[in-house]
């Protein structure tokens, strides 16, 4: 399975923003670091209604940020403009 990420859609904390705001670091030097303890799922696009409106009716915040692509593609990171982002990190690959 591939995955088109979009970095702009890629939930970060409070603390990261402010770094980013004061220049410090740049948003795509994290989103392969690991440790964010959240959890990652897929669903069929069919299904997005459902998965909003349970996640309004527990609280719980869900964010898309991207979709499942061919295998005829590698996984990609999008910027607001586009553009593909290159990642030094390639992160931790889970085989289930």
């Amino acid at each position: 399975m591939t995955f088109k990420l979009y970095l702009e859609d890629i939930p970060i904390s409070k603390n990261l923003k402010k770094l980013l705001v004061q220049k410090k670091f740049h948003k795509k030097n994290f989103v392969s670091q690991g440790d964010d303890y959240q959890i990652l799922f897929t669903a069929n696009s069919s299904k997005s209604r459902i998965i909003s409106k349970i996640a309004k009716s527990t609280g719980i915040r869900i964010s898309k940020i991207g979709k499942i692509t061919s295998y005829a593609h590698k996984s990609q990171i999008i910027d607001q403009k586009g553009k593909k982002i290159a990642i030094k990190e390639s992160g931790y690959s889970h085989n289930f």
